[in-house]
């Protein structure tokens, strides 16, 4: 009941959308079970009108046959009174028959039951209805079924079959056609529809798209037998099957099993049965519209759902009675909760109601305020006293801002004011003015107290579009002044974007590892020769709300917040398995070099796995890596890093030392520490040149690094002439956008596979 009482429209909610899960589950239920069950009528329908069809079909075939049979024994065109009499004998043998018709194999008619002087001008070879189908029958040893079309004669629709009758050679000496009556033939499917009700059926003719037996509506329509379904639509039934169905049209098709397909017409949905007469080349379809099928539904569940939603409105009407009793309580708890207990200004529960509910467009300035050193008074002269310096204050406050101002206690030694002053110039007067006024001396019984005060100041819309935001904004604002104790901050952009833009980076870093947001680059490092020596792996950070972060940005967040330590390792992982995987496919020992940060060498577990992260590729020797550390790091701790540095030297890695000249003792360092390459700043080589000075500081670098054995790498070369100052001076390695920019994976494979790395540098060979 408690849960109720705080909740209590909530509660509504989960019993009404319980109740709603209910209705829906029951409607589906019953929907998927009327719709499963009429595929399976329609389907047995189909199945069985398909199999009467043909059997009638067949017993008409072997009418004609016999027929042809007796006919034929002539072998030539029987004479027209044994003709006529045969065909009397015939005509006699079934009441669904009209006329039977001995045509020549040009089409005209030679004899027929029918006394007819029309029979005389009838060609079947011209008739538009006919030729098509006779042309078939002459050419076909079994009966063909022609187009169902109006006879004049008759004075109503025929559905004419047809059979060749041959001779010993093969030879048409005449055909036997017979006239169905179209109504008693297809009497069979009428009774069908009228006993289902729900189906409507039609047979069309595959070959040439016609209805044998137009839909219920157009049935009696004679123009739609002269209608020639178009392709496309053929072909999009077609199409929505096979994008339903596990199987394609032709397999059903000529299997003979029964097509279910849901046809899209304009807006009426149908669910469709077919199955494919091959011997007669016709498919019998039957036809539910959806519209039948939701009817049905809504008569099977309107009660239950009518119960559902009376019983949902008693419950509403007793929710209701609920909340309008707890409604006037909580709204003498609301003062009592929006109230601080000691100073009794209003605490932040109210700002968060007050400020939720002024219109958006108004403007308003935030003024966070501290009392500096509030601990001290506290810790020096007990809570009591700290309690009445901050009703004091608290005095002051309200005396200081009018009527119109917002004053809320926002924690311990904190205030917020909320000023609507628009005026910037007042509210600075206003601001500063406050601050004097809260600094004087201030008497507690008989200890005196002389307060500063820090205010840091934001504003809505300018600063911040949300109540969290300006608050945000006004605490960066007070934490720069604070920095200096008894000061004034406004925000502005630049605290806005350095803070958020860190903050970002920090948010979105704790999860970029999970997403696979981090991918690594491969930049070459050629030896002088334009072989390749080896690649340092670089790793690459891009953020789909932040884009592609810099590791300038991203790289001191992730040592301050610990994520620096599996990134490492996943850009140690990665790139040796690529490396492995490069050095495989093209037979080449190429070398990796990594950087490393401070942190990661700290790390208490960073020599263990780094060794059992090499172990897992037994086709990677320790020798082929280079870990590359800044000179800054030995600010932290020299002597800790150094027996790291010596460790890691010890297996056979190598110590490379970034960015060499441009840190701290890099002269000691060179005695002092296992370095077996030093790699040269950007920025002496971008001034080789031009600047005297650079050029002969990296002569001596470069002589040093000879004298003690040490491999010197120039990075940054960017043109052929910084490459070619760089090889007089003796440099071993170069690496830079002159040779190549960092690649992908694939683009490394590329680039070392297009054999001509050489032609960028004109002193190779």
């Amino acid at each position: 009941m408690a849960f109720v009482r705080n909740n209590i429209w909530a509660a509504f909610s989960l019993i009404a959308a319980f109740w709603l899960v209910i209705g829906l589950s029951l409607l589906n239920n019953t929907y998927k079970n009327l719709y499963d069950e009429l595929i399976l009528e329609q389907t047995s329908l189909s199945k069985l009108t398909a199999t009467t069809l043909q059997g009638k079909l067949q017993q008409y075939e072997t009418i004609l046959k016999v027929l042809s049979t007796e006919l034929a024994v002539f072998d030539e065109v029987p004479p027209k009174p044994q003709v006529d009499r045969i065909l009397k004998n015939a005509i006699e043998t079934d009441d669904y028959l009209l006329d039977f018709v001995v045509l020549k194999p040009d089409g005209k008619v030679y004899a027929s039951n029918t006394a007819n002087d029309a029979l005389d001008s009838i060609n079947l070879l011209t008739n538009p209805y006919t030729q098509e189908t006779f042309r078939r029958t002459i050419d076909s040893h079994s009966m063909v079924i022609g187009r169902t079309y109006y006879r004049e004669h008759l004075d109503q629709l025929i559905l004419p079959i047809r059979m060749a009758v041959r001779n010993e050679k093969g030879d048409v000496i005449f055909v036997v056609s017979s006239v169905l009556n179209f109504d008693k033939f297809f009497e069979f499917v009428v009774e069908q529809e009228k006993e289902w009700q729900l189906f409507d059926s039609y047979i069309f003719r595959d070959a040439d798209r016609y209805f044998q037996l137009a839909p219920i509506s157009l049935r009696r329509n004679r123009q739609i037998y002269s209608f020639q379904v178009p392709q496309q639509d053929i072909d999009r039934s077609i199409a929505q099957f096979e994008a339903s169905s596990a199987k394609s049209y032709l397999t059903v098709k000529n299997s003979g099993d029964v097509l279910v397909n849901r046809l899209n017409q304009d807006e009426n949905q149908s669910i469709s049965t077919s199955i494919f007469l091959n011997e007669y080349d016709l498919w019998f379809s039957t036809e539910i519209k959806i519209d039948h099928i939701h009817l049905q539904t809504i008569e099977k569940t309107y009660l239950p759902l009518l119960i559902l939603v009376i019983a949902l409105f008693i419950i509403y009407w007793l929710f209701r009675s609920i909340e309008k009793n707890e409604s006037s309580k909580r709204s003498a708890l609301r003062k009592q909760a929006e109230i601080d207990y000691l100073t009794q200004l209003h605490n932040r529960f109210y700002l968060q109601r007050r400020l939720k509910s002024m219109p958006k467009s108004m403007h308003f300035a935030m003024l966070l305020i501290d009392v500096d050193k509030f601990k001290i008074i506290n810790d020096n002269y007990g809570h009591v006293t700290g309690d009445k310096v901050l009703k004091e204050y608290s005095i002051r406050l309200i005396s200081i801002f009018n009527n119109d101002e917002i004053i809320v206690r926002y924690s311990s030694d904190e205030f917020i004011v909320i000023s609507f002053e628009t005026d910037l110039a007042k509210l600075k007067a206003l601001v500063k003015s406050a601050q004097q006024k809260l600094s004087t001396k201030l008497s507690i019984q008989h200890y005196h107290f002389k307060l500063s005060t820090s205010i840091g100041v934001a504003f809505y819309p300018g600063s911040g579009t949300t109540l969290d935001q300006v608050r945000n904004y006004a605490e960066m604002a007070l934490f720069q002044s604070k920095k200096q104790r008894s000061k004034i901050t406004y925000f502005d952009t630049s605290i806005k974007h350095t803070y958020v833009r860190a903050s970002k980076i920090e948010y979105e870093l704790r999860s970029a590892l999970e997403k696979n947001e981090f991918y690594l680059a491969y930049q070459p490092q050629l030896n002088a020769d334009g072989t390749l020596f080896g690649v340092e792996a670089l790793v690459r950070w891009s953020n789909p709300k932040l884009g592609n972060v810099s590791p300038d940005r991203f790289i001191a967040i992730a040592e301050a917040t610990g994520e620096i330590t599996e990134i490492g390792q996943l850009v140690l992982h990665d790139a040796i398995t690529r490396i492995v995987d490069l050095n495989r496919q093209l037979h080449l020992k190429v070398r990796l070099a990594i950087n490393v940060s401070v942190k990661q060498l700290q790390h208490p577990a960073f020599y263990s796995e780094l060794l059992s992260t090499i172990e897992q590729f037994p086709d990677f020797s320790y020798d082929q890596l280079t870990i590359e550390v800044t000179e800054n790091v030995f600010i932290e701790d020299v002597s800790e890093i150094t027996t790291m540095l010596n460790r890691l030297s010890s297996t056979g890695i190598k110590i490379s030392l970034d960015d060499f000249g441009t840190g701290y003792s890099s002269l000691s360092l060179l005695r002092n520490l296992p370095i077996d390459e030093l790699k040269i700043d950007k920025s002496f080589i971008d001034d080789i040149l031009v600047n005297q000075r650079a050029h002969m500081m990296l002569e001596g670098i470069v002589s040093i690094a000879d004298k003690l054995n040490l491999v010197t790498v120039a990075e940054g070369v960017e043109s052929v002439e910084q490459y070619q100052a760089l090889h007089q001076l003796g440099c071993n390695i170069f690496q830079g956008y002159y040779f190549s920019k960092p690649l992908t994976y694939e683009e490394l494979i590329e680039f070392v596979q297009a054999g001509d790395i050489g032609v960028r540098t004109p002193l190779a060979g």
